[in-house]
């Protein structure tokens, strides 16, 4: 990498996809080879794949032109990495690790039945909350996770003396006749959406 002005990564892998390790090496293993060379070079720029922004890249060896086109969002500016300006930075997380938690795990954390659990994820919004549920899509499998953020919204509003009857007789999935009662306990996105 000598004499270079910009690194660009694109690369991912893909396949096979339900092998979560190999996509975790690669994604994750490859960014941060990237970054120690990119360090060690002292290449003053790396532009990596950006959900806002469509790049393509073509040529090899010496010439490489690569194109953004802004689809919205903020427009892309190259900062050094020690120039002291406001930039947004890229910041790898690791969703496996956030949304960690099966639905039985948190039935089992909240010490409620599953179905009871269904009702309170459903008056607390939880399914509909990105910061508390993700659906991890392999293939043709999908795997439902939550975070511990869907955790302690629930530990917390059951703390806070919830009363679960209720709950679950505006949200629980039974058979009944004749429409459901509203949900008057306090924290209900159902309501919340009613009105």
């Amino acid at each position: 990498m000598t004499g270079v002005d910009a690194v660009v990564h694109l690369a991912w892998g893909f396949q096979p996809s339900r092998d979560v390790d190999y996509l975790r090496r690669t994604a994750l293993g490859g960014t941060h080879a990237v970054i120690r060379a990119v360090r060690r070079a002292e290449v003053p720029h790396l532009l990596t794949r950006l959900s806002q922004v469509a790049a393509a890249v073509s040529g090899e060896g010496l010439t490489v032109e690569v194109r953004f086109v802004k689809k919205d969002g903020l427009p892309v500016h190259l900062v050094k990495a020690d120039e002291p300006v406001d930039a947004a930075a890229v910041r790898v997380v690791d969703l496996q690790r956030k949304y960690h938690r099966s639905p039985t795990d948190l039935a089992a954390a909240v010490h409620l039945s599953h179905p009871k659990t269904g009702a309170l994820r459903a008056h607390l919004g939880i399914d509909v909350a990105e910061d508390c549920r993700h659906v991890f899509d392999f293939s043709s499998q999908r795997h439902v996770r939550y975070s511990d953020n869907a955790y302690t919204r629930m530990r917390d509003a059951l703390a806070e003396g919830l009363d679960m009857a209720a709950v679950w007789a505006a949200h629980g999935r039974t058979r009944r006749r004749g429409p459901r009662p509203v949900c008057t306990q306090p924290g209900c996105t159902a309501a919340v959406k009613a009105s």
